[in-house]
């Protein structure tokens, strides 16, 4: 007889013996089944092997519910019957939760937009620790996977934003003459800028208007004595 993609070649069903007696065992409170992988012969032995179970609530001779999946290729779906990864999650709340204990554990969710959050119970944190330090330990890279947005080096503990190889605590490169900017809440701020022949240039600006600021710099608070810089010339 030939066996063709898809088809059932054997099953366990595990039900009571209240309501009928299930007429298939893919009917039966939880089932194990195995399905063809590919079309059978001689050569071909693929297969799938299938884990089920009924809800809460489900009358008799329902077809119970595929939960997890375990392909020929040894990917694992747990959700969903074609995982194309080692092990691939599908449902539409969170996804995965590692537990140390009832109230100690961690979330991981996608959303549909594409998002990832990683969520610790309570105040637990989010820890990056190597087992070896090195110069690239954690990177933040944008799509084409060019230079790092981000770059921890834990070996030297530096951290580089624009660059790989952050030669100070914090090493900044930016793309353009504006290397850094900061801005408070009434969008008012100040631009660390590379200009010509080495010199850096420190411009207060205002973000709503064409002018810019002029620039204080004192010790205390704001009645305190400093450095005025005016933006006239």
């Amino acid at each position: 007889t030939t066996i063709a993609d898809g088809a059932l070649l054997g099953s366990i069903g595990f039900d009571g013996a209240d309501g009928n007696i299930p007429s298939s065992t893919l009917e039966s409170s939880c089932f194990i089944a195995a399905y063809a992988a590919e079309d059978h012969s001689a050569s071909a032995k693929g297969g799938d092997l299938v884990f089920g179970c009924t809800a809460n609530g489900t009358a008799d001779d329902q077809t119970s519910t595929e939960y997890m999946r375990i392909l020929d290729s040894g990917n694992i779906g747990i959700g969903v019957n074609d995982p194309d990864a080692v092990l691939e999650i599908f449902s539409t709340s969170t996804q995965l939760k590692l537990s140390f204990d009832a109230t100690d554990f961690c979330t991981f969710t996608v959303d549909t937009n594409h998002d990832i959050t990683i969520k610790p119970s309570s105040t637990g944190q989010i820890i990056l620790q190597p087992t070896t330090d090195s110069s690239d330990f954690f990177q933040v890279l944008d799509a084409d996977g060019g230079f790092p947005v981000l770059n921890v080096d834990s070996s030297n503990e530096r951290v580089g934003i624009g660059t790989s190889a952050p030669a100070r605590s914090l090493h900044v490169r930016g793309a353009d003459a504006n290397i850094a900017s900061f801005e408070g809440h009434q969008g008012e701020g100040l631009v660390i800028s590379s200009a010509v022949n080495g010199r850096i240039d420190i411009i207060g600006y205002d973000d709503g208007a064409t002018d810019y600021n002029d620039i204080m710099i004192r010790a205390g608070g704001t009645n305190s004595s400093g450095i005025y810089i005016s933006k006239t010339v």
